[in-house]
């Protein structure tokens, strides 16, 4: 939040806040859809339950939120004017929340018992805000789509403040879905993250599991592993995007005309110059057939013999 007295317009999921009880809660729409504040299924359920919390003791105003920010929460102030309540960022590589009011345990003590809003909400924020927590050394996720293509791995290291270390050993096992393993030698690819990097090929379909080792003067910092999947998905439908190569390949082969999208115009023509004029559909009968004629004969006297080995002729 900036803590300044400035402030910024709020969007809210309700109708607004100028007939209800000063320091009551109302959400806004990025609190309708956050999972640190959504009550319910539904958004307008979610809206009822927290317009029906008690009102706090009071509203701590710590200005407009900073550029990034989302305001979950409001209170209204004095004159209906909602002030920001609960407000959520990402910052750096974890997650913050700041919440502006005092004696939220109204919204235990003041409610029914088995109103269990108030230990959902800071449960939930409680899951939000820890989710994700990273570890000093990480292997970042990859999708190595079909057997034989190469990935290139990245792993991050960080020492016990969490700062990128940028002079680190760093060794990486790559166990291949049939059990032969090899060991890769990341190198650094940036200091400023603390991050190493190597190329690595995925031959075989299956699971492959990573593991990273990361030392710095002989002293070990942490390990991280990872199983990735190779083969799992159709190459078309993870990568969807525009494959010229293939598309005028597949026109050379089957003698047709490959169009990109600013040619499009040019289609009618080409389909009018591509019909060929057969004549009039010549219609047979299957009786004309001498082949069918004979199929029939075969048919009916292989039933006739099994009618009389059957006893039946």
């Amino acid at each position: 939040m900036d803590l300044t007295d400035r402030r910024q317009a709020v969007a809210l999921a309700s109708n607004g806040l100028d007939q209800v009880e000063p320091n009551s809660s109302a959400l806004t729409v990025d609190g309708a859809l956050h999972p640190a504040t959504r009550l319910a299924v539904t958004g307008d359920e979610s809206r009822q339950r927290w317009a029906q919390l008690p009102a706090l003791a009071s509203v701590a105003p710590i200005g407009g939120p900073r550029p990034g920010a989302q305001v979950l929460v409001v209170a209204s102030a004095s004159g209906g004017a909602p002030v920001p309540l609960m407000t959520a960022q990402r910052y750096g590589q974890g997650r913050s929340v700041a919440f502006a009011g005092e004696a939220s345990w109204r919204w235990r003590m003041l409610r029914p018992a088995t109103d269990q809003s108030y230990e959902t909400i800071w449960r939930q924020v409680a899951r939000w805000i820890t989710a994700g927590a990273g570890t000093r050394v990480e292997i970042a996720p990859m999708t190595p789509t079909v057997p034989g293509v190469t990935e290139r791995i990245s792993v991050t290291v960080r020492d016990d403040d969490f700062a990128p270390v940028a002079n680190a050993e760093v060794s990486l096992a790559l166990t291949a879905p049939d059990g032969q393993s090899r060991s890769l030698t990341p190198a650094l690819s940036s200091p400023q993250d603390g991050r190493y990097a190597v190329a690595a090929r995925f031959d075989q379909p299956g699971v492959y599991r990573l593991e990273a080792t990361a030392a710095r003067a002989g002293v070990r910092i942490g390990t991280a592993s990872r199983q990735v999947l190779v083969g799992g998905a159709d190459l078309e439908m993870s990568q969807p995007r525009l494959n010229d190569a293939v598309l005028r390949r597949l026109a050379v082969e089957t003698k047709g005309h490959y169009l990109p999208a600013d040619r499009a115009g040019e289609l009618p023509a080409l389909l009018r110059e591509s019909q060929v004029d057969a004549g009039e559909p010549e219609q047979r009968d299957l009786w004309q057939n001498g082949w069918s004629f004979l199929a029939l004969v075969a048919l009916l006297g292989a039933e006739w013999l099994l009618r009389r080995r059957a006893g039946l002729a």
